[in-house]
């Protein structure tokens, strides 16, 4: 970050460095996202746009307006992340870069994957890893798989879910990627403990949050975080459990992502529930379903809905 902002300062804004000048912005998006830095991630974003446009460089411009998609759907606001991947769509094909291709395919793929439109999710997908292994870009193909394993995850495939989500681990080792590596890392763990394979999904939190800690991503830190929490409430450490979620809580309270106050509610929701108190679940699990139904995350719901006929 310090040295993008270093190359800012001494590039002129001249004409002849517009696209430079596009790219150092788009990069500078593209970290402060990583770090969960929503709103000075979105000015970098609009500024790579105004620029790349101007510059005549459409592969700029759609990689730059995927970041904003990326923001729309973690706030929940689906459609109109659908709404601006048109317009990066369009800007990909004047391009004819497959690897800013992939990326679109990528990004619609993760708001269909949250909207429960799993097929053309899967479409998606494909569509996006066979683009980006044809390029060898490893970075985005390791999160197209991280993205594509909740496909299955969110169906109750645990097994194919955590199988994928090995692989991005491994593609992100190869290309040393150590964000994307912990992302998958928790979410691996996620679908561990749907396997109740508590021990590794331990491992897997141990190893991430550190990473994650070094590197400064809030956002996954409040997942690892909330997942750590979760494989303390299964194993019966109930106080632990609720200092990690807390510690995730605290971690959430710094991002404008209200869907993250859903996850949490949820998770909430699963502490009280295994240590018997089915009332405070009932209301937590509630509170999550109204917040994922409001924001359009239908694909949130299913453990949700399951969890709630458990209670009765």
């Amino acid at each position: 970050m310090a040295k993008l902002d270093a190359f800012n300062q001494v590039t002129p804004r001249t004409i002849e460095n517009r696209p430079i000048n596009a790219m150092a912005h788009l990069l500078k998006a593209r970290a402060l996202l990583s770090l969960g830095e929503i709103a000075k991630a979105w000015a970098e974003g609009d500024r790579a746009i105004a620029l790349a446009k101007e510059a005549l460089q459409p592969a700029i411009e759609a990689e730059a307006i995927c970041v904003l998609a990326n923001i729309h759907w973690k706030k929940g606001k689906f459609d109109q992340a659908l709404s601006v991947l048109e317009k990066a769509n369009e800007a990909a094909a004047r391009s004819k870069d497959e690897r800013v291709m992939g990326i679109v395919n990528l990004e619609k793929a993760s708001v269909h994957m949250k909207t429960k439109d799993y097929d053309v999710a899967e479409r998606e997908y494909r569509q996006a890893i066979v683009a980006l292994e044809k390029v060898g870009e490893l970075r985005q193909l390791a999160r197209a798989y991280n993205n594509f394993a909740h496909v299955f995850f969110y169906q109750a495939q645990w097994q194919k879910a955590e199988e994928m989500f090995l692989k991005c681990k491994r593609i992100s080792e190869k290309g040393g990627f150590r964000s994307i590596g912990a992302w998958a890392s928790f979410n691996r763990a996620e679908a561990l403990i749907e396997l109740d394979r508590l021990d590794e999904a331990q491992k897997e939190l141990e190893w991430a949050l550190p990473v994650l800690e070094e590197l400064g991503d809030v956002y996954g830190q409040t997942v690892a975080n909330s997942v750590h929490g979760v494989i303390h409430a299964r194993k019966g450490d109930f106080a632990r459990a609720e200092a990690q979620l807390e510690k995730a809580r605290q971690l959430a309270e710094r991002l404008d992502l209200p869907v993250l106050k859903g996850r949490l509610a949820y998770e909430y929701g699963l502490l009280n529930k295994l240590r018997g108190d089915i009332q405070a679940a009932s209301i937590l699990f509630k509170e999550a379903r109204d917040i994922y139904m409001r924001h359009g995350a239908t694909s949130e719901l299913v453990r949700i809905e399951k969890e709630l006929k458990e209670l009765h």
